[in-house]
C-alpha cells in the first residue's frame, strides 16, 4: 500500500530529480504535477492515500489531474491549502478513477458553495464515508447542496469546521 504526500510545490520538486525525472525550477503547477503523478512517476495504481497540501491547482490544472489520475485504489484524498476555487472542484473530483473514494478533505480553498455542490455531484459521493470541507467559505446554500437528496449515503463524519454555514444550514444537514 502506498501514501503519497506531496507538501509543498516548492519542496515537492526535489522529488522528481530523486526519481530520475529532470527538474526544472520555473516548473508551473501542471507540469509539477505531471513530472510528480505523469505515467512512470509512481506506480498508482496501489496507492491508496494521496495528500496534496500546498500545491497549487488552478481550474486547468485541477481539471487536468482529474481527467488523467489513474487510482483505483485510492481511498483517502486530503486537498489542504491548494488554492483550489470554484469550478476547480468539479473536474478533479469527477475523474473516472476517483469512484473508489472513501475519505476526502478540502481544507483551506476558497470552494465555496458552488464547490460543495460539485463534491454532492461527484461520482464518489455515493460511497464517501468521510468528508471534511474545512475553510471552505461554505455557506447556508453549499450546505444545503450537501444535504440535497441525500448524495452522501455512506458518510459517517461530516466536517465544516471554519465556515459560516449558519443555523439555516446546520437544520439541512441533521
Amino acid at each position: 500500500q502506498i501514501e503519497l504526500h506531496v507538501v509543498d510545490e516548492r519542496v515537492a520538486r526535489l522529488a522528481p530529480r530523486a526519481l530520475g525525472l529532470g527538474f526544472s525550477p520555473r516548473v508551473p503547477s501542471r507540469d509539477f504535477v505531471d513530472l510528480l503523478l505523469g505515467e512512470g512517476a509512481v506506480p498508482m495504481a496501489t496507492a491508496r492515500k494521496l495528500t496534496l497540501s500546498r500545491v497549487p491547482l488552478d481550474p486547468e490544472a485541477a481539471g487536468w489531474l482529474g481527467a488523467t489520475l489513474n487510482f483505483p485504489s485510492l481511498r483517502s484524498l486530503r486537498l489542504c491549502e491548494n488554492r483550489l476555487q470554484p469550478p476547480s472542484p468539479a473536474p478533479l473530483l469527477n475523474g473516472r478513477a476517483l469512484a473508489a473514494l472513501r475519505a476526502l478533505m478540502i481544507q483551506g480553498s476558497d470552494i465555496g458553495d458552488d464547490g460543495a455542490r460539485a463534491v454532492a455531484k461527484a461520482p464518489c459521493a455515493p460511497i464517501l464515508e468521510s468528508l471534511t470541507l474545512q475553510q471552505a467559505k461554505l455557506t447556508a446554500d453549499g450546505a444545503a447542496a450537501l444535504a440535497e437528496g441525500d448524495p452522501f449515503p455512506a458518510r459517517t463524519h461530516l466536517d465544516l469546521n471554519w465556515n459560516d454555514v449558519g443555523a439555516k444550514g446546520l437544520e439541512r444537514l441533521v
